[in-house]
């Protein structure tokens, strides 16, 4: 079962390998790619949020693409909460967490480049 899961919230360091280690180390499931986007993001196709703030300037939300979930608790108690839509709250470190929420317009994967589009 693939799946698109979007985070509202998370660090600005953090990189598409970051999410790919923890999806990976806690046996979530694997990661095809990752989309980032700014919080606070105009329409269109524009990357600078509206207005600066702490919020958009150390924080970003992002797409998480599934490929395929492993077979663990977690996984599984991630997919009941996609599939009813509510907000897994996944603990990443001893002071972090990410809110975990079903995408509901996650971007399809193309063949084109950013210039074809």
């Amino acid at each position: 079962m693939s799946a698109c899961i979007y985070v509202p919230r998370m660090p600005i360091a953090v990189t598409d390998y970051n999410v790919s280690i923890i999806f990976g180390n806690l046996e979530i499931g694997l990661v095809s790619r990752v989309d980032f986007t700014a919080i606070g993001k105009k329409p269109g196709f524009v990357e600078e949020p509206t207005e600066p703030t702490e919020l958009n300037t150390n924080f970003k939300a992002a797409f998480i693409h599934i490929d395929e979930f492993y077979s663990s608790q977690l996984a599984e108690d991630v997919k009941t909460a996609l599939e009813t839509g509510e907000c897994y709250k996944l603990q990443v470190s001893e002071k972090s967490f990410w809110m975990l929420l079903k995408a509901t317009t996650p971007v399809k994967e193309t063949k084109m480049n950013i210039h074809q589009i």
